[in-house]
């Protein structure tokens, strides 16, 4: 099952993509800019729906943590870019914790990925959507297994 965010308007239409933390990431860490990013920003997630799983939130604020430990952003910038991503029309998948112990275990086990990699792939893969992101390891993981990059 997907929810969206309660605190949004429930937006019209299904996701069109599976949203990996490397993508939005790189909408504020400079360090991790290129096109691919400002084209998925731009261009989808502005217009479309974007699904990501249960840990999504959490990566992200571990990768601003990490940004701002080492010099790359401020806190401040770190705290008003995570409270920006709420009014981006994201749905969060519930189902991550109940596939933790097959599906995505598996998963990392078999492309030799992390847990949380293999979250999103899982997502993408169970969806059948494409997956946006900029992660070589999980570009790699998703070719390997089927799924495509999405492409804005």
């Amino acid at each position: 099952m997907i929810i969206y965010l309660p605190w949004l308007p429930n937006p019209s239409g299904a996701p069109t993509f599976v949203l990996d933390t490397s993508v939005t990431s790189a909408w504020r860490i400079p360090a991790y800019r290129n096109i691919y990013p400002n084209r998925v920003m731009m261009t989808r997630i502005i217009r479309s729906i974007a699904v990501v799983p249960e840990n999504w939130a959490l990566d992200v604020a571990e990768q601003m943590r990490l940004a701002v430990t080492a010099g790359k952003i401020t806190d401040l910038e770190a705290t008003r870019f995570l409270t920006g991503l709420w009014s981006l029309q994201i749905w969060i998948d519930n189902e991550t914790p109940l596939r933790v112990s097959s599906d995505i275990f598996a998963l990392a086990n078999s492309h030799n990925i992390t847990i949380g990699e293999a979250a999103f792939l899982e997502l993408a893969i169970r969806l059948g959507l494409p997956l946006a992101t900029i992660d070589p390891t999980l570009t790699r993981a998703a070719n390997a297994a089927g799924v495509s990059i999405f492409t804005p």
